[in-house]
C-alpha cells in the first residue's frame, strides 16, 4: 500500500492510495459499486468476503468516498465496468493462491493451504438445520410478540361499532344508513 494520504478531507479515496497499483486506475477514486463487484466475486471464489481482504478495503474506500461527498452509492469506474474484478485461482506446491485483480490491476493475493480431505455440504433442504422455515421465522415472531397488544386486537369490536353507528342511522358511517355525499347506500 502506498503511504500517502489524501491531501484533504473533501478529496477522494483513490486505488493508488490503498493498493501497490499503477497505470490508469490509481488516479482513479474507489466507487461503491467497484466494492460491491469485489464483495460478490471473493463471495463466488472464496465462499466469503475476506476479513481485511481488497473487497473490505474498498469498502471502507467508498464509504469514506460517499460520506464526503464525492461519490453517490451506484458510482462505478469504467475500469471496473470494462474489465470487472477478476480472481484466479493457482495451486503452488499444494497451497491454493488466490490472485485478485480490479480493471486488470493486482489488489491482492491470497495463500490457502489445501484441504486434505473434502466434505460436501448437503443441499438447502429441511434436513439441513441451518434453514429456517416459514413457520419457524412466523412462531418466533409470534413468541417474540407475545401479550402485547396491538391495534388489530380491537379490529372486530371496531367492526360492530362501525355497524350498529350504521343501523341507528348515523351520517357518518360510509357506505351504512345515511351514507357519504348525499347517497344512502341503498338501491
Amino acid at each position: 500500500m502506498s503511504q500517502e494520504q489524501p491531501k484533504s478531507q473533501q478529496d477522494p479515496v483513490k486505488y493508488g492510495d490503498i493498493f501497490q497499483v499503477s497505470g490508469e486506475i490509481a488516479s482513479k477514486p474507489v466507487a461503491p459499486k467497484d466494492a460491491a463487484t469485489a464483495q460478490a466475486a471473493e463471495s463466488i471464489a472464496l465462499g466469503q468476503v475476506q476479513k481485511g481482504g481488497p473487497a473490505a478495503v474498498m469498502q471502507s474506500a467508498a464509504d469514506v468516498n460517499v460520506r464526503r461527498g464525492v461519490l453517490r452509492r451506484d458510482d462505478v469506474t469504467t475500469a471496473t465496468r470494462q474489465h470487472g474484478v477478476s480472481i484466479s485461482e493457482e495451486d503452488v506446491g499444494g497451497q491454493r493462491v488466490f490472485t485478485e485483480a480490479v480493471g486488470g490491476e493486482v489488489v491482492g493475493r491470497y495463500v490457502v493451504a489445501e484441504q486434505k480431505e473434502e466434505t460436501i455440504d448437503p443441499p438447502l433442504s429441511a434436513l439441513n438445520p441451518v434453514v429456517v422455515t416459514i413457520g419457524q421465522a412466523l412462531e418466533s415472531v409470534a413468541l417474540s410478540v407475545g401479550d402485547k397488544p396491538n391495534a388489530t386486537s380491537r379490529l372486530p369490536d371496531d367492526r360492530a361499532v362501525t355497524k350498529e353507528d350504521a343501523e341507528n342511522g348515523n351520517d357518518n358511517v360510509p357506505g351504512w344508513g345515511g351514507g357519504v355525499n348525499g347517497c344512502s347506500g341503498e338501491s
